[in-house]
């Protein structure tokens, strides 16, 4: 596992199909790198992470309204929404000018290479009935916790501590 810098594909991949395997009631936990005609609709809520070319953020439509997609993003910017609305048109089986997305306030990443790392620890939390907004993770463990998950093969709450947000 790289110790430093973005995580690898294959990493996330694994992490997708550990996740899918613990929790088989959520929807999404697609690979990544699955796109077009090759995602298939959701039929229940979902919770899925996008890449937004140099970026990873989490989105889910667990709580949400028909139509409505939250979206957590650890750089803290309203720019990977249009990027990721052609993926997350195609899991709800609609256009993506009809998806209304909301930006849920989340902890930001310092540094640029453990955006990856958030998004996965956000997917987690939501598979876990966490609220990622109300979590603040503690980013020099997340790089070692995911690796001891890969290699124990069971993915763990990422090391956070509750938080209320303003």
């Amino acid at each position: 596992m790289n110790k430093e810098g973005w995580l690898y594909d294959s990493e996330f991949n694994a992490g997708f199909q550990l996740l899918k395997r613990q929790f088989p009631y959520v929807g999404g936990l697609v690979n990544p790198a699955i796109r077009g005609e090759l995602l298939s609709v959701e039929t229940h809520e979902f919770v899925q992470v996008v890449n937004c070319g140099n970026h990873w953020i989490c989105v889910s439509t667990i709580g949400c309204a028909t139509g409505t997609v939250t979206v957590y993003d650890s750089g803290g910017s309203s720019r990977p929404i249009k990027v990721s609305a052609c993926k997350t048109a195609r899991m709800l089986g609609t256009r993506g000018s009809c998806i209304q997305f909301i930006m849920q306030p989340v902890q930001c990443q310092v540094g640029t290479s453990d955006g990856g790392l958030f998004a996965l620890a956000f997917a987690t939390s939501l598979c876990l009935e966490e609220d990622p907004s109300s979590r603040r993770y503690n980013q020099p463990l997340m790089r070692q916790h995911y690796h001891d998950c890969l290699s124990n093969l069971r993915v763990e709450s990422f090391p956070s501590t509750a938080f209320n947000p303003i």
